[in-house]
């Protein structure tokens, strides 16, 4: 790895550049391989502010800007933000690749009552219940509700139901088969 060190109103010490090639050698496990960084430390005043270019494989780049009292401190600051540059960009990259997989298919056979009449139903999202619930549960949340029918999954069974009333007011499961 390469690595190019400036110093503006400072002379760049064998202790600064070790500080700076530990934490380089820290960051790495994050960033991924390392091709070149350039270090940037200046002098203001009161004031220390370490500048920090790091260009990774895959044409990945990181910038970050520390400043402190303490020039140390501004190279711990500098590389922490690089840190956490790195961390959300392996993060999306890890979300991409989970979103990329197909769930398996699930084959189902259903045992649809007969019904003397045909009803037309609104397909709505309140109908369907993605969290696991049992059976009272249901029931209760298709009386509260006052909705025609509710689909959700059975928490002991880990099987698809539909719970629905007829006009008599008599309520009809429908469970997936295992």
């Amino acid at each position: 790895m390469k690595i190019e060190f400036s110093g503006k109103n400072l002379k760049v010490t064998e202790a600064l550049r070790e500080k700076v090639e530990k934490k380089l050698q820290k960051l790495e496990k994050f960033t991924g391989k390392m091709v070149s960084a350039r270090i940037t430390l200046e002098v203001e005043k009161h004031k220390s502010v370490a500048d920090l270019v790091v260009h990774c494989s895959h044409d990945r780049i990181f910038k970050a800007k520390g400043s402190s009292e303490d020039m140390y401190l501004a190279i711990n600051d500098a590389a922490d933000a690089i840190e956490q540059q790195a961390k959300k960009a392996k993060g999306k990259i890890m979300s991409k690749r989970v979103k990329v997989r197909k769930e398996p298919e699930i084959e189902t056979e259903l045992i649809i009552p007969q019904v003397e009449k045909s009803v037309n139903y609104i397909k709505k999202d309140e109908y369907f219940i993605e969290r696991p619930m049992s059976l009272e549960d249901a029931l209760m949340y298709l009386e509260d509700n006052k909705y025609p029918l509710v689909m959700f999954r059975q928490i002991d069974t880990d099987s698809m139901c539909v719970l629905f009333k007829k006009d008599n007011d008599e309520i009809t499961i429908v469970e997936e088969k295992s």
